[in-house]
């Protein structure tokens, strides 16, 4: 059998790293390790983690990077890996039981430089998590990854591994230069359907709120960068976070030219949400619950200004954009 390195990114992951960790050593394919890269936890995530290392130390491995970002993280757990394929992952993921025995299969054909796998978005049951759940079901087209999760190894670092100074945007950046070399090497992606990530979101606004701030904090890097990948992420972000502001100007403005500019954008504000509503309709063939389609877009304008918010810090901070800033979850 071929050794498969996980690699686990984690930050502040308490309340979910158990059933992270549970899922990986449960596993039908025996052959792996794991390896978690703590990026400063102070919620009691190492304590969890080196119970099982204690409980498993022919299995689980913990590393420490300087709090400098999940790329710079996973980094450490690809040099520290000693499997053949690279299986990534953050510390609140959970996976099915025959996950790796699934995508390893596809290793058998020299071809393959790596593998896509399903995700399901499955938050904790509560109002907000479930709203997460339910927009990113509405604006995601395919069931799989944007990006391969599963990689060769070789692959994963004849490309450079990630950018360590992208924080925002590292697995996009990544894909691309893979996209890159598989194309001039003659190699494949490859797609397996029963291969299964559960994903988790923020679930309270405080965490939301949080983790928008920060991904802002680093979205004008990726902007530069990746212009076609940030710029409509900046836009989105400003059509929402502006709609409080127009609401109360629509209010209290009389007749003029900033009143029906207004007027304009409350009506495509409306048109876009519709085509949205409309959309998940036809691609479900059923609505989803009514309290969290009307929640999504209050949702998204607090998305939308925590990502101004950091993107202003950004602009208005002459350090580095540092990871430890803010204390978030993993994802």
């Amino acid at each position: 059998m071929v050794l498969a390195s996980f690699v686990v990114a984690v930050r502040n992951e308490a309340d979910r790293i158990r059933r992270c960790l549970d899922s990986i050593l449960s596993q039908t394919y025996k052959d792996f390790e794991v390896i978690i890269i703590d990026g400063g936890s102070t919620d009691g995530t190492l304590d969890i983690v080196k119970q099982y290392i204690k409980e498993n130390s022919d299995k689980v491995k913990l590393l420490f990077d300087p709090s400098l970002g999940p790329g710079y993280a996973r980094n450490l757990g690809a040099e520290a890996a000693r499997g053949k394929v690279l299986v990534l992952l953050d510390g609140d993921d959970e996976i099915n039981s025959r996950y790796l025995e699934n995508v390893m299969r596809h290793f058998d054909d020299p071809k393959v430089a790596g593998v896509f796998v399903r995700i399901i978005f499955c938050s904790r049951p509560n109002l907000w998590g479930r709203v997460q759940d339910v927009w990113k079901w509405i604006r995601w087209s395919k069931n799989f990854e944007r990006f391969p999760s599963v990689l060769l190894k070789k692959v994963f670092w004849d490309v450079g591994g990630y950018d360590k100074d992208l924080f925002v945007g590292e697995d996009y950046d990544l894909y691309l230069r893979i996209k890159d070399y598989i194309k001039q090497n003659g190699l494949k992606l490859t797609f397996e359907k029963d291969a299964i990530i559960y994903v988790a979101s923020e679930d309270t606004l405080k965490s939301i709120l949080r983790h928008e701030i920060w991904f802002g904090k680093g979205l004008l890097k990726i902007v530069k960068v990746y212009p076609r990948y940030g710029i409509p992420i900046l836009f989105w972000s400003i059509f929402n976070a502006i709609f409080p502001a127009s609401i109360i100007l629509f209010v209290i403005l009389d007749l003029g030219v900033i009143y029906t500019f207004i007027l304009i954008y409350l009506l495509l504000y409306l048109a876009i949400w519709l085509s949205f509503f409309a959309k998940a309709f036809i691609k479900r063939k059923r609505l989803y619950p009514l309290k969290y389609i009307l929640l999504i877009p209050p949702l998204q304008v607090l998305v939308g200004v925590g990502v101004i918010i950091g993107t202003i810090l950004s602009l208005m901070s002459q350090r580095p954009v540092s990871y430890t800033h803010l204390t978030l979850p993993t994802n």
